[in-house]
């Protein structure tokens, strides 16, 4: 939807990048006008609240229930050891 949405809003496309962005730091990046995505779930749905472009690509009320349920669904993992969190997530998928 990202890249639908720039088309729609006729954006200019990003420049090729040389190396591996991974490995560059926050001002090498910033320099490039490259921004790195959220790390975590919690970091992404922050992310996701935040920015009403993406928000306007879900139906109002599906929006609102997918959000509680991963906000609900990383209230469930608090406390939770790495090695249990990725047996829950093996019996669910």
């Amino acid at each position: 939807m990202a890249g639908l949405q720039g088309l729609r809003d006729q954006l200019a496309h990003p420049q090729p990048t040389d190396g591996d962005l991974t490995t560059m730091s926050d001002a090498q990046l910033e320099a490039l006008g490259v921004a790195r995505l959220p790390t975590s779930l919690d970091a992404a749905l922050d992310a996701l609240e935040a920015d009403q472009v993406a928000q306007s690509w879900f139906p109002p009320l599906l929006l609102e229930v997918y959000l509680r349920h991963k906000r609900g669904e990383l209230a469930s993992l608090e406390g939770v050891s790495e090695d249990e969190r990725a047996a829950r997530y093996a019996l669910a998928y």
